[in-house]
Formats: structure tokens, sequence, C-alpha cells
């Protein structure tokens, strides 16, 4: 019995009988999942059943389940899979079985699925390249870098491309004129970058990220800071908070004016649920959806629930980071992942929770600190400091991010010596004098970051310095005091 789909198929290159051989045979010999797996992910499979009935095999193998049509149908039913190429999935998956050839030549079946998807490939890449050669706007080292992949284009997902690089003589190089790196957000995310947020539970992580994916989705000036030229289309995973929760969250911000102008099309959202990238079924699923979505920015909030290794060791952190750059290579799109810190007060770079890979993943580490409260007639008010250290552009000065639903425009970011920060600080400390640890004790920050406060207000005139000292290991002995009557503040 021979049950073909029945499905309208583009006439691309493809091999149905092959991709049917790979699937009988695993089911002959469950082991051959293995092999298949090395070579081949569920996007190889041009026909979308035969991706689905793939995607469950593998699912099963990762939980040691055996596999045969009848257990197959019954792990595909509790997806609410009931039916495949028109017939009932039992049905189906038995037809496989049926005139598979020998298993030993399962290394051909894979060699002729890997061909066409290369050659799907080619075409998918040559549509891309010549529509964004059509587009006015599209950037000429954007062509350029889709002519330089044309030249040997990936055979699929699983990060065995080829290897592009052009180096320079000393002369060549220093004659060369690079572009600045572009960012989707201004200061924060890189285009086809990759971004850290950081900060302890309860400190407005997800109502920034949830924000910023709203914002983002028309040009604005988010937060009333963040400069977004362009439309970013943003794909939020958001699997920290209970899905009541951030719709409840999002439902709170989408009545205010300043998010009234949000364009659904471009922002996607996945709540809470199971997905761990380090599992090979979780990786292709994701990377499915975000190829179908195509978003220039992806947020995941927050690692925990992305990465069941363990955060301290460099080897699973390592191995963790190089999915999450091939996620990138597949997608091509800016990654922000959202992150807890160590409960010392690390100094930025430092501050993300285990391995010391993370800082260095990441190209822009934002850091959420200081948590600062008020009650107010409206309701209660909620600030966080922040501070950005960026590989991809300029200095950014520390800022705060304040959180007050009772406005029309609820979230908003201002420089710290132009808020409460300052004023916070100066009445903590003693008014004829204090030093740089006491700004640190007071704010909850680390030294370095104390330090950048003074310099910002010193440039400003907000403070001065009474009394000179040293800044080296045993420094901290230089006094400074506010310029701004206490009563003022």
């Amino acid at each position: 019995m021979s049950t073909r789909p029945v499905q309208s198929l583009e006439s691309l290159p493809h091999n149905y009988n092959a991709e049917r051989c790979i699937l009988g045979a695993i089911l002959v010999t469950n082991s051959y999942i293995e092999t298949v797996a090395h070579d081949l992910t569920a996007l190889d499979f041009y026909i979308p059943d035969h991706q689905t009935v793939f995607r469950a095999m593998a699912a099963m193998h990762e939980d040691q389940q055996p596999m045969d049509p009848l257990t197959l149908g019954e792990f595909l039913g509790a997806k609410r899979c009931t039916t495949l190429g028109g017939v009932s999935t039992v049905a189906y998956l038995a037809s496989l079985q049926d005139g598979v050839p020998s298993v030993v030549n399962i290394a051909q079946y894979i060699a002729i699925v890997k061909e066409k998807a290369y050659r799907r490939s080619i075409i998918h890449l040559g549509n891309s390249m010549q529509k964004a050669a059509m587009e006015p706007e599209t950037d000429v080292a954007h062509l350029e870098k889709l002519i330089r992949e044309g030249q040997s284009p990936s055979t699929n997902g699983n990060g065995k491309g080829h290897v592009d690089f052009k180096d320079f003589s000393l002369v060549d190089f220093m004659a060369a004129k690079f572009p600045p790196k572009e960012h989707l957000i201004q200061a924060i995310t890189p285009r086809n970058g990759r971004s850290m947020l950081i900060a302890l539970p309860h400190r407005l992580k997800s109502w920034f990220t949830t924000g910023l994916a709203l914002a983002s989705t028309r040009p604005s000036v988010a937060f009333g800071h963040l400069n977004i030229e362009k439309p970013v289309r943003t794909y939020l995973a958001q699997l920290e908070d209970w899905p009541g929760e951030l719709q409840a969250r999002i439902s709170s911000l989408l009545v205010k004016q300043q998010f009234s102008g949000c364009d659904p099309q471009n922002l996607r959202i996945l709540p809470r649920c199971d997905l761990d990238l380090t599992k090979d079924t979780h990786f292709a699923f994701f990377t499915e959806r975000l190829k179908e979505f195509k978003p220039d920015h992806v947020i995941l909030d927050v690692l925990r629930k992305f990465f069941s290794g363990d955060v301290n060791s460099p080897k699973e952190t390592a191995a963790f980071l190089r999915r999450l750059d091939q996620l990138q290579t597949i997608t091509e799109c800016a990654l922000t992942l959202v992150h807890h810190e160590n409960r010392k007060k690390e100094e930025l770079m430092l501050a993300a929770a285990g391995s010391y890979n993370w800082a260095g993943w990441a190209e822009v580490m934002i850091h959420f600190s200081r948590k600062t409260e008020a009650k107010t007639e409206n309701g209660p008010i909620t600030a966080v400091e922040i501070e950005v250290d960026s590989k991809a552009g300029p200095p950014v000065e520390p800022m705060r991010l304040v959180l007050d639903t009772s406005l029309q425009y609820p979230l908003r970011m201002e420089a710290l010596e132009d808020g409460t920060g300052f004023r916070d600080a100066m009445k903590q400390l003693a008014p004829e004098g204090w030093t740089v640890d006491n700004l640190a004790n007071v704010l909850e920050v680390h030294r370095k970051s104390a330090w950048k406060r003074i310099e910002s207000w010193e440039k400003s005139g907000k403070i001065e310095k009474i009394k000179s000292g040293k800044r080296g290991r045993g420094g901290g002995l230089a006094i400074w005091h506010s310029l701004d009557p206490l009563d003022s503040l």
C-alpha cells in the first residue's frame, strides 16, 4: 500500500520515495535515527508530513521510547496530529514500511534527500538575492554578503556551511572603509548582533522586553530615549512568566497612548512552554518557526528556560552559545538573551550568573541594578538603574527605567543625573563629604559603576571634589560633596 499525501506541492527539487524510505527504515530499525539525524534535519525533508513524522521520531528517540506505527501514532495523536496524507496517522505510518528496500541502503537515501535540499537552498537563496536587489533601500553591503554566500550556500540548518573570509595586507586593511555597526534599536540592539540583559528577579526586565517588543513594531523613540528608525519584526519568546501574566502586561500597555500605534504584524509571541534549545528536536522546531516569521530581533526571556545545562560549566555554556550562533546564522536576526545576575556586586562584565562565557559572547551587556519604589495616590512608581557596556557602538551613559502605569506613557527612560537617582543618593550621603565607596554602597552598585556616576556628575556641575585621594588598589580616599543645597534635593 502506498499513500501519497493529498496536498499541493511546489515544483522544487525533491524525492518523495527517498524520504519515505528513510522514515520507513527508521521504523524497521529505530537506531537508524542517529545516522539520519547526523546529516539531516526535519527541514531537509520536502514533504510537510515527512517533516512532522521525523520530528516526532527524533523526540521519541530522545526520550528513549521505542518506535513502531502504533507507538508513533499515539505520540502524534497526543500532539493532535490524527491524519497524515489524507488517511489516519497509524495507517500512513504503516504504509512507510511497505516496499522499503534493504535498510543497508539508508546512506544512499540520505544522500539523495540531502542533495535535493541543497538544490532547494540554492533556489531559495537566489530568490532572496533577487528580492533584495529589487528593493532600492537594501544596503549594498547586504547584497554583497548574499552574493558571497551564493558562491557556496549552506546545504541545511545544521551549521555545516562554508567558511567565508577575506584577509588583507596591512596597507589594504588601513585603506579599506568599513561601515559602522548598524543598530535596529539605538545603543542596545546591533543588527545581527548579540545582547544580554542581566538583572535580579523583579527588576522590570520583563516589562522592558515586552515594552521594547511593542515599541519596535513601528518607527519610534522607545521609552522616550531609544531611537528606532525602521519597524523591527520581533519574536518575543517569554517563557518565564505565566501566559496570563504576560497577557495582562501587554493589555495594560496597549491601552496606553505610548503603544497605541503598534503594528501587530511585526510581533510574534511565544508564551511559556517546554522549549529546551539544547535538545535537537526543540532547536529544529524553534528554528523552523523563526524561518517562517523572519524576525529582525529575537528575545529569549529567560535563559534558564531555554538552557537545561549548568550555567557554571564553561563546556556546556560554550556549546549552548554555539547553538545560538547557529540560530543567528540560519535566521540572520539580532538576539537578546535575558539572564539573572550574580548576588555579588560584580562589575557589569562579570555580573551575569555562571560562566564567563556569557559576557564574552555578548556584544552589548545591559545591567538592571538598583531598584527604588514609591507609593503615590495613583499607584506605585518603580524604577531601576540601567548600565550598558557596548562593543558595538559609543558608550551609553547610565540611565533609569521608570514604570508608572497611571500615565499614558507608563515606561520611560531618563538620564540618572536628570532623575531621582542623584537626589536619592545625595540624601543618604553625608553632606560634609563622601567617598566613591560610600556612593557604591548607597547605590548598591559595583565601584566601577560608582566612578562613572561621579565622572558624569562632575561634568554636569552637580558635585565637586573637596579632597584628593588615590584611585589605586587602596584608593577611594578622595572626597566629594554636592553643590546643590540639601533642602533643594
